[in-house]
């Protein structure tokens, strides 16, 4: 997932890669880990595209004056990426709107499309449960929880996103939780196979699955990578 770590000279460890070295970046994805997982699944739908990813562990994509505001600074400026992709674990922050909001100004007044994720659910147990069960006693799979669970969270930072979202025009909000929920449950497993990697973290089947969602359900966002 992450075939690149560096410090770029910061105190903090970045997560960063790309699908084509050398080259010039034409889609870039922002964030925090949960920015991080996003990479593979629009790696492997845009194969003739050179798709990086920026990725600060726990970290808001806000300025901060280190290591989030040079990243932010770096896509900011680079002329050759046309669209970003923003996400983070939402549901770990207290979201800063307006300070949210002008990373997103920053990135539309630069010329790129900009795409914000609402992420997607996080789980109290981790994938391991999912996949083995509780022990090798007791093989009993946990793979969903109570959408009401996830809700209470969810109902307190969507509106959040939407008020950034509303402060910087042309900016489009994804909704992708929606593909691991129904009305009463959420789930780490989509057509029976496990799309999770941790209790917060999709893995490579996960990211391809919600990618391959997002292009399907989203014209301007298919559009704008097609374009790239």
């Amino acid at each position: 997932m992450y075939p690149n770590s560096l410090t770029d000279g910061g105190e903090k460890t970045i997560l960063c890669g790309q699908t084509k070295p050398g080259e010039p970046v034409q889609v870039a994805i922002l964030g925090d880990s949960h920015a991080g997982h996003l990479f593979s699944g629009l790696a492997g739908a845009l194969p003739d595209t050179n798709v990086a990813y920026f990725a600060h562990p726990l970290r808001i994509p806000v300025a901060d004056g280190g290591d989030m505001s040079r990243s932010i600074d770096r896509v900011v400026k680079d002329p050759a990426i046309d669209t970003v992709v923003v996400n983070a674990f939402w549901a770990a922050y207290n979201i800063p709107v307006d300070a949210l909001a002008q990373t997103l100004s920053d990135l539309t007044q630069s010329g790129k499309k900009v795409f914000m994720t609402d992420d997607l659910p996080d789980f109290p147990f981790g994938a391991d449960q999912c996949k083995y069960g509780f022990s090798p006693l007791l093989p009993i799979e946990r793979c969903t929880q109570g959408y009401d669970d996830f809700s209470q969270k969810y109902s307190t930072y969507y509106p959040q996103l939407e008020a950034v979202v509303d402060q910087v025009p042309g900016v489009e909000l994804l909704n992708a939780a929606q593909y691991f929920c129904d009305q009463d449950t959420c789930s780490m497993k989509i057509d029976g196979t496990l799309v999770y990697a941790d209790d917060d973290h999709m893995n490579h089947q996960g990211s391809s699955f919600l990618i391959a969602r997002l292009l399907a359900d989203n014209e301007g966002f298919k559009n704008a990578v097609s374009a790239d």
